[in-house]
């Protein structure tokens, strides 16, 4: 079989180029495996422009807000799926965070997502807020689960998805062709999660996975609209569901779920609210995150025909379609990625 672009998985990363490459009419297969589980499966998905420890904007958020938001809209009318759900975000401080917030929420750019709002007055009692709020507006969060799958049985549909597990030793790469098992193509992206780390081709990039872990909860008788943030976040799903989250490991990378995981989490929970909680499942995924929180989408840089897009981290959601229009960018007009995203950022000169 010929190609011009094979990719090599289908989380967020490979799902949101895999359908801009179908939407320019492009020659491209993927390769992914489903049973093998992907942070994008198990990702709260939420879209905050703010971080939160020093109250400064996240990485592009900027411009990247309001275009990961339309990207996504787009693929909703076409795959007639809703997975964008607008949301607003309630940063319920600690003793700290009054003092930081009082001083940087009206500074230029954060502004605009505060509303310029130091302090919000809760209308219910069912939340613990002895210091207060502050609310970022403007927020989304996106189904992954639901987008990659509803992703995945277009493409197969299609003849696009070829159902496996990638296997390096079957793979040539050649000046003018790569060549895998029966497939030629004339270049290959490696879009594959946190197992990334484990290709050889890209050991120079300081990958650095890192597992979260994530509750669903059914919650009687609490009810907010709002995603509720203090350490944790507890997103409301509807019908007094909720989905809690997340933790943080750098060196348990297996993919199981933990009982101190779980313990964490409901504790943070107990001082926000109190209300009895009922565990309806309990997951755990591995981010593909970089060690300057950044991502990777480029060419490598001894292989023309070899590109990148990975690394999307616990910003996934509002960076993955901003990586993949600088990656097409580069494939379809030879435009240099931006710098700050380059894969050979890494190389020494």
């Amino acid at each position: 079989m010929k190609t011009d672009i094979l990719i090599i998985g289908q989380g967020l990363a490979g799902s949101c180029l895999s359908w801009q490459l179908f939407q320019q009419g492009a020659s491209f297969s993927v390769i992914d495996r489903p049973f093998l589980s992907a942070s994008s499966r198990v990702a709260a998905g939420i879209m905050n422009p703010l971080v939160f420890r020093y109250l400064t904007l996240s990485w592009r958020a900027v411009q990247n807000m309001t275009s990961s938001k339309d990207f996504y809209q787009k693929m909703e009318k076409a795959l007639q799926t809703k997975f964008l759900h607008e949301i607003t975000i309630a940063k319920i401080y600690s003793e700290t965070d009054i003092e930081l917030w009082g001083r940087k929420a009206l500074m230029t750019g954060i502004h605009q997502f505060t509303d310029g709002k130091v302090n919000y007055p809760f209308s219910s009692e069912d939340v613990n807020y002895t210091f207060g709020a502050g609310i970022v507006n403007k927020s989304a969060w996106v189904d992954t689960a639901m987008l990659v799958q509803k992703l995945r049985e277009f493409l197969l549909r299609n003849a696009l998805l070829s159902e496996e597990i990638f296997d390096r030793e079957n793979l040539v790469i050649r000046e003018d062709s790569i060549h895998y098992k029966n497939i030629t193509a004339k270049k290959i992206i490696f879009c594959e999660g946190f197992r990334v780390s484990e290709n050889p081709l890209f050991n120079f990039i300081p990958f650095r996975p890192v597992k979260g872990e994530l509750l669903t909860v059914r919650i009687k008788g609490f009810n907010t609209q709002m995603v509720l943030n203090k350490d944790i976040f507890l997103l409301p799903l509807g019908n007094e569901i909720y989905r809690l989250g997340s933790t943080y490991d750098w060196d348990d990378l297996t993919e199981e779920p933990t009982k101190n995981a779980k313990n964490y989490l409901l504790e943070k929970l107990k001082s926000l609210i109190n209300f009895p909680v009922e565990i309806l499942n309990h997951e755990a995924g591995i981010r593909p995150a970089v060690a300057d929180r950044r991502p990777v989408a480029g060419r490598h840089p001894a292989y023309s025909n070899v590109f990148i897009l990975n690394g999307l981290g616990a910003k996934g959601v509002m960076l993955a379609p901003y990586g993949t229009e600088q990656l097409l960018r580069l494939l379809n007009e030879n435009i240099t990625v931006d710098p700050e995203i380059d894969p050979s950022r890494f190389v020494r000169k």
